[in-house]
């Protein structure tokens, strides 16, 4: 799956408090008076093995937890329904959404534009975007592996995961709560790709990662959604922790000298190639996962390294060259 598509924080943070394990419970304070119904349909376009039996679809809010000194923060996570499917797949889903997200976080921290988009020249810290803060629900399809009929959330002293995430959905539900901000400069870090802004309350986000760049836009919450079972959810297993450490991203680029080039060129058409305009050099882009110590809810750095690669001036194209 689409770690940096899906989960779109600047810090690229998961989240979550959960009440007594179960992450069931909330004060009544946060109820809502009219739910918000979501709907979809879990989908398996690559043939996952799973046990029809057990699989069940779970919202899991996401927020801020505990603050540390230095300013950078937990997460913490919270379920807020939970139920089960038809083992047939394809399979529709409905889940009623009945309280606020116990928590909120500056809207500083949110990013719907393109993730690969670097916006710190565009949109600086400000009072506005400290005056409107957010919180991040997924949902996302597990296997319920002890059969309890809810998605255990862990912490950093449990042995392993108790249940097994094997989809997330296209789209999340984002709360606003505050005071949407007026200039353009703080605006632009909230629109979509189509421009359009989000309201106060609760937006629902389409992410659309068919072509590159991923496309996000705000839609209305009853707006069906998609849940795509995957192999590739590993980065996801933190969507079960009560809290979590947060994540930390360690971005290097090495810019080769023209011709200079690696023992063998990427196939034409990876997504990990970013060629120029002119077709004449590219960026080749891989990250991995680290986890230390090892075990559920530790804190996680994502390495993403760059390689940039350049035909010298008057140069022939090299056999094997990705971009045209």
């Amino acid at each position: 799956m689409r770690l940096f598509s899906i989960l779109s924080l600047r810090t690229v943070a998961l989240i979550a408090f959960a009440a007594c394990g179960s992450g069931t419970s909330a004060d009544t304070s946060r109820r809502l008076s009219t739910p918000i119904s979501l709907a979809g349909e879990v989908t398996n376009p690559e043939a996952v093995p799973v046990t029809g039996e057990a699989l069940r679809v779970a919202f899991v809010w996401q927020y801020a937890g505990e603050t540390r000194p230095d300013g950078t923060y937990k997460t913490s996570r919270e379920v807020s329904a939970d139920v089960a499917i038809q083992s047939q797949i394809p399979a529709s889903f409905g889940l009623d959404i009945t309280t606020r997200p116990a928590e909120t976080l500056p809207a500083l921290e949110f990013r719907a534009a393109d993730p690969n988009a670097d916006l710190s020249a565009l949109v600086q810290p400000s009072d506005e975007l400290t005056r409107l803060r957010t919180a991040i629900g997924v949902v996302v399809a597990y296997e319920d592996l002890n059969h309890n009929g809810q998605l255990d959330l862990v912490t950093v002293l449990s042995p392993a995961y108790v249940d097994r995430v094997v989809g997330v959905a296209t789209a999340q539900l984002i709360y606003f709560e505050g005071e949407m901000p007026s200039s353009a400069n703080a605006q632009a870090y909230l629109r979509d790709s189509d421009g359009k802004l989000p309201s106060l309350g609760f937006n629902l986000l389409q992410i659309d990662c068919s072509a590159r760049p991923c496309k996000h836009r705000w839609m209305q919450t009853r707006a069906p959604m998609t849940v795509e079972l995957s192999e590739d959810v590993s980065l996801l297993d933190k969507v079960m922790c009560e809290d979590s450490e947060s994540w930390e991203v360690i971005k290097t680029r090495i810019n080769n000298r023209p011709g200079d080039y690696p023992a063998t060129f990427p196939p034409a058409g990876d997504e990990k190639v970013k060629c120029d305009p002119d077709g004449r050099g590219y960026a080749y882009t891989n990250a991995k996962k680290y986890q230390t110590p090892p075990g559920p809810c530790q804190a996680t750095t994502v390495q993403i390294a760059t390689d940039a690669y350049a035909i010298p001036v008057d140069a022939p194209i090299p056999a094997g060259w990705p971009c045209r």
